[in-house]
C-alpha cells in the first residue's frame, strides 16, 4: 500500500519554493519506505523577495501582508501544478499537499513571555487551485502548547532515518540550522532536537554583499572556503547566551 504526497517548503532564506512529489508506503505514521518521485525548485521573483523581506522586517500593514499571503498561495499552487505536469501525475492521484508556508515572524517563548509564530502562503488558495487536500500551519500548535515550534524535521528524521544499530546526528542547514539526535538501540524512539543557530540566512546575505548583489548564495561554499576566520568578528557572536543553553 502506498500513497503520493506533495511537500512544499519555503525557508527563512527567502529564496524560493521547493516542491517534492514523494511516494510513501506503510500504514499510520510509520512508513515502511519513501521514494522521491520528482522535485523542483522555483526561485522567488526579485520583487516578491523584497516584499517578503519587508514583511519579515515588519514594514507594511495588514493589507500588504494579506495580499502577500494570497500571492504566495497562488505561487505555491503553481509549483504543485508544474511538479505534477513534469511527472505526468494527475492531481486525483495525490493524497494531500503538505505546505509549511513562508515564515514572516517567529519568536519562541522566553521565560514568562509566550511565543508566537506566523507563516503565510494561504493554504485555501492552494487547495482551491489544485483540487487537492492541503495540510498546513505545522508550527502553531506546538507554540500554543508552550513549545518553540522548531525544528520541524525531527519526527520525519525519526520515521525515515532512525537505525536500531547505531546513533545518528542529522544537521539541517536551512535559513536557521538545527540538529536531530537519534539514539540507537532501545532509545530509538526518543529523539533530541534543537536549533543550533543561524544557517544560510546569514551566509546568503554575506554572499549578496560580497558580490555586490550578483550572487544570491554561495555555490559549493566557494567564497567561504577562500576566506579565513576572523576571531575578532566570530568570538563576540559565540558569547551570545544562546550557545550556553542546554
Amino acid at each position: 500500500m502506498s500513497d503520493l504526497f506533495v511537500g512544499l517548503m519555503s525557508g527563512t532564506s527567502l529564496d524560493g519554493i521547493d516542491a517534492a512529489l514523494v511516494e510513501f508506503g506503510g500504514r499510520d505514521e510509520r512508513p515502511e519506505r519513501a521514494r522521491l518521485v520528482a522535485f523542483l525548485t522555483r526561485p522567488y521573483p526579485s520583487d516578491l523577495s523584497e516584499r517578503l523581506a519587508d514583511a519579515v522586517a515588519g514594514r507594511g500593514g495588514s493589507a500588504s501582508l494579506g495580499e502577500l499571503d494570497f500571492d504566495l498561495g497562488r505561487l505555491f499552487a503553481d509549483s504543485v501544478d508544474s511538479l505534477l505536469r513534469e511527472s505526468d501525475v494527475s492531481p486525483r492521484e495525490v493524497t494531500a499537499v503538505g505546505s509549511h508556508g513562508q515564515t514572516v515572524w517567529h519568536r519562541p517563548p522566553d521565560g514568562s513571555r509566550s511565543g508566537s509564530t506566523l507563516q503565510i502562503g494561504e493554504p485555501a488558495v492552494i487547495a482551491e487551485r489544485t483540487g487537492i487536500d492541503v495540510v498546513s500551519d505545522f508550527r502553531v500548535r506546538d507554540v500554543a502548547a508552550g513549545g518553540h515550534g522548531a525544528p520541524l524535521t525531527p519526527l520525519f528524521d525519526l520515521m525515515i532515518l532512525s537505525r536500531s544499530d547505531r546513533s545518528l546526528a542529522i544537521q539541517n542547514l536551512g535559513g536557521m540550522a538545527n540538529v536531530t539526535g537519534l539514539p540507537g538501540g532501545a532509545n530509538v524512539a526518543a529523539p533530541v532536537a534543537f536549533d543550533t543557530g543561524p544557517g544560510v540566512a546569514l551566509i546568503d546575505e554575506a554572499a549578496r554583499r560580497l558580490s555586490e548583489g550578483t550572487r544570491r548564495f554561495d555555490p559549493e561554499g566557494r567564497l567561504a572556503a577562500a576566506g579565513e576566520v576572523v576571531p575578532a568578528a566570530l568570538d563576540p557572536g559565540l558569547e551570545d547566551p544562546f550557545f550556553a543553553e542546554r
